[in-house]
């Protein structure tokens, strides 16, 4: 069951940005958000949802919500693939 959890999580990230790619990032951001809600914090899912979830808001222009999804990352792991630059490129937003 376990796996299958981890599938259906994969599934959702997928779904969203593949929402965002449409830009329909008003359902994206719906979709990485409801994953966020069942998701161990700090668990590789939990940050590939958040990182996914910053992105599709930071291409949005949602500058916030990206920031504050970005630096929810950094609090687990503040080498989290790209997530310093993009923070950085926020703060001259």
């Amino acid at each position: 069951a376990g796996d299958d959890a981890k599938v259906a999580m994969r599934a959702r990230e997928m779904w969203g940005v593949t929402l965002q790619r449409a830009n329909r990032v008003d359902e994206a951001v719906e979709v990485l958000r409801a994953g966020l809600e069942v998701l161990a914090p700090g668990t590789p899912e939990h940050l590939g949802m958040l990182y996914n979830l910053g992105r599709t808001c930071a291409t949005a222009g949602r500058v916030d919500e990206a920031a504050s999804a970005f630096a929810d990352i950094v609090e687990h792991d503040e080498n989290y693939l790209d997530v310093q630059m993009h923070l950085s490129a926020l703060s001259t937003a």
